[in-house]
């Protein structure tokens, strides 16, 4: 069938409409095919996750100058802390005890998924050190006016590496640090996909922060 808009969830069409793509003009085909006289598919920017094209990293500067004009703030001097605690999937174990220890250190804790995109980019742009979980809202940089200097990822499937993350960074001259510390993976009826071993990750946060052990010592995980 044909849908306009509306059957969109809020945050899809807060992106478009910071896109300045007007609603009225959106239509979505779901299930039935479609017959089109034409079609024009154009040359992918990003080709997800091993590159990004030049032109697509001039529509980008120009998408920021047009959203936030010539935004300043200064120098970017915040510490920041994405959490996913809130999310109802894609979680892990150990998380919230985390985001309590980088609270505890100074670092301003975000949840994401509650703030409008803009919202979100100006919290990016106002980072000079951003951290969090593998995710979505790590790859809002490529988006945000300022990027910041560093950003520390937390892996949440071990092994794993975010393609499209690491692509990112390095065409932002993001300075990229990734910790692996999970325990084991989870079975698909938590909506925690994975736990922290809590161990490994007081000796990664030793080398990367500077923590001790006893800042994260807990009893149980949450």
């Amino acid at each position: 069938g044909t849908f306009s808009h509306a059957i969109l969830p809020e945050y899809a069409c807060d992106i478009l409409r910071t896109l300045k793509i007007p609603l009225a003009k959106v239509v979505i085909h779901k299930e039935t095919p479609v017959l089109c006289s034409s079609l024009d598919i154009p040359q992918p920017g990003f080709e997800i996750p091993n590159s990004l094209s030049p032109q697509y990293i001039d529509f980008l500067s120009g998408f920021r100058s047009s959203v936030f004009g010539s935004m300043n703030h200064g120098v970017p001097d915040q510490r920041t802390f994405f959490s996913r605690s809130r999310l109802d999937k894609g979680l892990v174990a150990g998380e919230i005890q985390l985001e309590r220890l980088f609270f505890d250190k100074g670092f301003r804790i975000v949840n994401p998924e509650t703030l409008p995109l803009k919202a979100q980019l100006r919290l990016i742009s106002s980072s000079r050190q951003l951290v969090g979980l593998n995710g979505s809202a790590l790859h809002n940089v490529l988006l945000s006016p300022f990027s910041p200097t560093r950003m520390v990822q937390f892996k949440r499937r071990k092994g794993w590496t975010s393609g499209v993350q690491t692509t990112v960074n390095n065409a932002l001259n993001i300075q990229s640090i990734e910790i692996d510390a999970i325990a084991e993976q989870r079975g698909a009826d938590s909506k925690a996909v994975a736990r922290f071993d809590m161990h490994a990750l007081a000796d990664e946060l030793s080398k990367v922060f500077s923590f001790s052990w006893s800042d994260l010592e807990v009893k149980e995980l949450e």
